[in-house]
């Protein structure tokens, strides 16, 4: 999980600690663009698909179609990503 929510900080140029995640709302702390948010969407989808150990971590099933591995990881942004910039 570590190296997802690293990633995750990183998008929006922000340092990830064990400390920040553990206060309640941590997501809401940074925003980032739809551009920023599809990006990691393609990282995040191939990562798991490709680390098995990841996948243990995040999903339910551990061989999961590429489907499925996107839909879990379309659900784990909509639960923990970043809020949206608006478009001005």
């Amino acid at each position: 999980m570590d190296v997802i929510l690293t990633k995750m900080f990183e998008a929006v140029g922000a340092e990830y600690s064990e400390d920040k995640v553990r206060k309640t709302g941590w997501f809401y702390l940074e925003e980032w663009t739809g551009e920023q948010q599809d990006e990691f969407m393609e990282w995040l989808v191939d990562y798991l698909t490709k680390n098995q150990g990841a996948r243990r971590e995040i999903l339910r099933m551990h061989r999961p179609s590429k489907k499925y591995v996107h839909k879990a990881a379309q659900q784990f942004i909509f639960n923990y990503g970043w809020k949206l910039k608006e478009n001005k």
